[in-house]
C-alpha cells in the first residue's frame, strides 16, 4: 500500500496553479492584441528601418539590464507582489502608446516595456516552480507556456483586424483592459508562502556563487539566445509579411498559427522532459528552429538575385 501511495502522481492543477495559468493567459491575450502592431505602428509614425530595429534592441537591453534587480526585488519582496507591479506597469504602457506621435518616444515606451516584461513572466514561472510538485516541474512550465500561447491565439487576429478598419488605438485600449483584468486576478492569488505544494518546499537561499554553476550558466546562455531570437523575429515578422503583400488580418493570423502548436505540444514536451531528460530535447528543438529560420530567409535571397 505504501508503494502504491508513493507511485501516485501528485496533483498539478491545484487552485493556485489554475489561477497562475489564468493570469498568464489573460495578460498575454492583451499583449497579443498589439504583438503584430508595434513595428507597423512605428512605420506609420515615420520611423526609419534603424529605429524599428531599435524597438527590439531597446526592449531587450532594458529587460537585460533590469532583470537582475527585478529578480532581487522578487526574492526580497515576493514574486506575487512583483508580478502585480509588472502587470500594472504593462497596463499603463499600453495606454501610453495611443497619444505617441514621435518614434523616439516609441523607443522609450518599448524600453519601459522591457522592464515590465521581466517583472511578469519570470515571477510567474518562479511561482509555478513553488506551486508545482517537484516531479512535475517541466510539465507545469509547459502548461504555463501553453497558457501564454493560448493568450495570443486570437489577440493578433482581432487586433490587426481592428487596426485595418479603425486604426491602432482600439487594439491598445483592449490590450490595456485585458492586462487590467490580470492585475485584478493577481489580487486573489495566494501569497508565495501559501503556494507551496506538498513536495515543492521553499529551499534555503544559496550563496551568490551558487547562481553561476555550469548548469545555470548554460541555462542563462540558452535563455539569452531564445529571447534575442524571439525579439528579433517578433520585431521583423510583421514587416516581413507586409513587404510580401500580406494584409493586416493575415499578419495577425500568422501569430495565431504560431501559437496553436505551442498550446498542445508544450505540456507534452514538459512531461516528456520530466521523464526522459531535457538536454537532447533542447538540441533537437534548436536544430529545428535554425532550419526553419534558414528556410524563411531563402525566398529573400532568391528574390534579390
Amino acid at each position: 500500500m505504501q508503494m502504491l501511495r508513493n507511485s501516485k502522481r501528485e496533483p498539478l492543477y491545484t487552485p493556485a496553479m489554475l489561477m497562475l495559468i489564468l493570469i498568464v493567459g489573460i495578460s498575454f491575450s492583451g499583449l497579443g492584441f498589439v504583438a503584430p502592431l508595434r513595428a507597423l505602428y512605428g512605420r506609420e509614425l515615420g520611423a526609419t528601418s534603424i529605429e524599428i530595429a531599435l524597438l527590439t534592441s531597446s526592449f531587450l537591453l532594458a529587460g537585460f539590464l533590469a532583470s537582475p534587480m527585478i529578480g532581487w526585488l522578487a526574492d526580497r519582496f515576493g514574486y506575487r507582489r512583483i508580478l502585480w507591479v509588472g502587470l500594472v506597469a504593462h497596463t499603463l504602457l499600453m495606454l501610453a502608446y495611443i497619444p505617441v506621435q514621435n518614434p523616439l518616444l516609441l523607443l522609450a515606451l518599448r524600453a519601459l516595456e522591457g522592464i515590465a516584461s521581466v517583472s511578469v513572466l519570470p515571477p510567474a514561472r518562479a511561482l509555478v516552480n513553488v506551486a508545482a510538485p517537484r516531479t512535475r516541474q517541466g510539465e507545469a512550465l509547459g502548461v504555463l507556456s501553453a497558457s501564454q500561447a493560448g493568450g495570443i491565439l486570437l489577440g493578433p487576429v482581432i487586433g490587426t483586424l481592428l487596426a485595418s478598419r479603425v486604426g491602432y488605438a482600439p487594439s491598445f485600449l483592449i490590450a490595456s483592459a485585458l492586462l487590467a483584468l490580470s492585475v485584478i486576478a493577481v489580487i486573489f492569488l495566494p501569497r508565495d508562502s501559501q503556494l507551496k505544494s506538498t513536495t515543492a518546499a521553499l529551499e534555503s537561499p544559496v550563496a551568490f556563487a551558487g547562481l553561476f554553476t555550469r548548469q545555470l550558466l548554460l541555462a542563462y546562455l540558452l535563455q539569452l539566445i531564445v529571447q534575442t531570437t524571439q525579439g528579433v523575429i517578433s520585431a521583423l515578422w510583421s514587416l516581413y509579411m507586409l513587404d510580401r503583400g500580406a494584409s493586416l488580418p493575415a499578419i495577425g493570423l500568422s501569430f495565431t498559427t504560431f501559437a496553436l502548436p505551442l498550446i498542445f505540444l508544450t505540456p507534452l514536451s514538459g512531461r516528456f522532459s520530466d521523464r526522459h531528460g531535457r538536454y537532447w530535447q533542447i538540441v533537437v528543438v534548436f536544430c529545428y528552429s535554425a532550419s526553419s529560420f534558414a528556410s524563411m530567409a531563402s525566398p529573400s535571397r532568391s528574390s534579390g538575385s
